[in-house]
């Protein structure tokens, strides 16, 4: 597909850059070499991300709260644990 209105020297730094990702093999070691998009490993690394962002709220959110229990129990204030 050939740009239109783009100057030699993009269109040079364009093809270089095409031909050193391509040379280089830059692109994610885990996976396997595909030409294609494969919404299959789109959906996965989608749903280990959402997964793992959840789970680190869930942690965090849990922290939060022992760390207010804590500082309740050296203060002598009551802290409600429920929500």
């Amino acid at each position: 597909m050939a740009r239109k209105n783009k100057s030699p020297q993009k269109a040079a730094m364009r093809e270089m850059m095409r031909r050193y990702l391509k040379d280089n093999d830059m692109r994610d070691p885990d996976q396997p070499k595909r030409d294609s998009f494969d919404l299959g490993d789109f959906l996965r690394s989608t749903l280990t991300g959402g997964l793992m962002g959840g789970l680190f709220g869930v942690a965090f959110y849990g922290m939060d709260k022992a760390v207010k229990a804590l500082e309740g129990s050296l203060t002598g204030d009551e802290i409600d644990m429920v929500d």
